[in-house]
């Protein structure tokens, strides 16, 4: 019975997904599994979080670059800055060229990228480059299948 409520409990809180391609590697390999907490109100820098694209009908997993009112900046071989700032990203696997683009990110709505940028069809990519509060599902807070955990 015990077991029983826990399975419940961890339903209640928590889903298990995987992510099928290499847009978050190296954080998150291949058709590894991740535990996602559903009961979230606010995501912060970094997080890792999933949520649904009506763009592309599919639940997509990326990091929160860009939150409410937030001024991202995207230069050529200098990288990412937010509201002026370069943004320090240790979780990428290298260097990357990028395509110069200002993105202002509206109210209640968050700007993401994947952590293998070259692969990643993410915010820069997308016809709407934000996703609403709403359409994210949770956080992630573990990955099985890696050889990372996502705990700050």
């Amino acid at each position: 019975m015990f077991f029983f409520v826990l399975v419940i409990i961890f339903n209640l809180l928590f889903f298990v997904s995987n992510v099928p391609t290499e847009s978050m590697t190296p954080t998150i390999p291949v058709d590894a599994k991740i535990v996602v907490q559903k009961v979230m109100n606010d995501y912060d820098y970094g997080d890792i979080a999933v949520f649904y694209s009506d763009e592309f009908e599919a639940y997509l997993v990326k990091r929160v670059i860009g939150k409410s009112g937030d001024k991202i900046k995207i230069t050529e071989e200098n990288g990412i800055y937010r509201n002026g700032e370069k943004l320090e990203e240790p979780y990428l696997a290298g260097e990357y060229v990028y395509e110069v683009a200002e993105y202002q990110v509206p109210e209640n709505c968050y700007f993401f990228l994947g952590d293998n940028r070259d692969e990643s069809i993410d915010s820069r990519k997308w016809a709407n480059p934000y996703i609403s509060k709403t359409q994210i599902l949770g956080e992630v807070v573990w990955i099985l299948g890696g050889s990372h955990e996502i705990a700050e």
